[in-house]
């Protein structure tokens, strides 16, 4: 299993900003004021995430944006949380089936 990848907002002014109502100003946006997965700004937007890493990269070697790899900010996010707890309790309700592995 790989790491995250999360993306968020450069802090200061970047080399240059997206165009006004271009798709590129529409994922900084997306990103808000945390990190955000690529997979959550590509269904934020609906758009394919081929697309989306495709702007992304760009944003990013802009100086935009920047990817910080493994959990966001400091400790697990609520999202992770959330997803740990749901595997819990699915493991815990379907424990007496069988794996076919």
């Amino acid at each position: 299993m790989g790491s995250l990848v999360w993306i968020r907002k450069v802090g200061g002014r970047s080399r240059s900003l997206p165009p006004s109502g271009s798709v590129e100003q529409q994922v900084t946006r997306a990103c808000g004021n945390r990190p955000r997965s690529v997979a959550e700004i590509s269904g934020t937007l609906s758009l394919p995430v081929v697309i989306t890493k495709l702007v992304l990269s760009n944003l990013i070697d802009d100086g935009v944006l920047e990817s910080v790899s493994g959990t966001a900010g400091s400790g697990v996010t609520p999202e992770v949380r959330l997803l740990e707890d749901v595997l819990v309790r699915l493991r815990h309700k379907f424990a007496d089936v069988p794996s076919k592995l």
